[in-house]
């Protein structure tokens, strides 16, 4: 009995410090700047380089969002106040940038079933579905897990360890939402002539068409669009050839 025990709590003990993590503890060398800007009388922006899912500079696993990593610029000598970062999709449509890991995963769930119904021929990424059902499955493991008796070393490790699981899983996307926060824009506030850097984030969107930079000079309202002819095929999944 003692070495049963003995052998349990070790195993439980090497599960709890197994914690996964989707985190890339080095990423590699951001992509190469795009050479992408636009500006008015009052500002300007430029698109240093897009981190997409699994691509260089990605800082986590099987991502469902696209980085944009700007420089904004005033050039002027008034206070500039940001107040959003939009983009416009290959429809047309404004899309709005996203502020957690979740919020992204929703977004992403939403344009791609919108792709999905026009036909559109995205390339392939992981899907919200796969990790929404894997989290999903896993908690409801768990929670009927906890109502089994602990009779035996292998049905008491077989419970605990997918309550662990979640435990890792919840852990995991606070440090992730943490460095969505601390990359993001957010209200931001430039006095004159002033230089700032940072990124906003969207789901992953085929071909999109611009970003709109929507600022506030004194009373004024002001967009800024950039656009984005140099991203076209983002996203875009080769066409198949049809067999003869």
């Amino acid at each position: 009995m003692i070495k049963r025990l003995f052998i349990f709590f070790s195993m439980v003990v090497f599960i709890s410090g197994c914690a996964t993590t989707r985190m890339i503890t080095t990423p590699s060398a951001p992509p190469p700047d795009l050479g992408i800007s636009a500006k008015d009388d009052n500002f300007s922006v430029s698109l240093n380089y897009v981190i997409v899912p699994n691509g260089p500079g990605s800082w986590v696993k099987g991502a469902c969002w696209d980085e944009y990593v700007l420089t904004l610029r005033s050039i002027t000598n008034k206070t500039i106040t940001l107040e959003q970062i939009r983009m416009i999709d290959p429809r047309g449509v404004y899309v709005h940038s996203g502020a957690s890991a979740a919020q992204l995963e929703s977004m992403e769930e939403g344009v791609a079933k919108i792709y999905k119904n026009m036909d559109m021929s995205t390339a392939a990424i992981l899907g919200t579905d796969a990790i929404v059902s894997t989290v999903a499955q896993t908690a409801s493991i768990a929670t009927n897990m906890a109502m089994i008796p602990l009779a035996d070393t292998a049905t008491t490790l077989f419970a605990m360890a997918p309550s662990q699981q979640v435990t890792n899983d919840l852990m995991d996307r606070t440090k992730i939402d943490s460095e969505i926060f601390r990359r993001q824009f957010t209200t931001v506030t430039l006095a004159g002539n002033a230089t700032i850097s940072g990124s906003a984030f969207f789901p992953t969107i085929p071909n999109p068409k611009d970003l709109v930079i929507d600022y506030r000079i004194g009373n004024d309202n002001k967009a800024l669009e950039m656009p984005l002819e140099k991203l076209a095929g983002l996203h875009v999944a080769p066409v198949k050839e049809k067999k003869k």
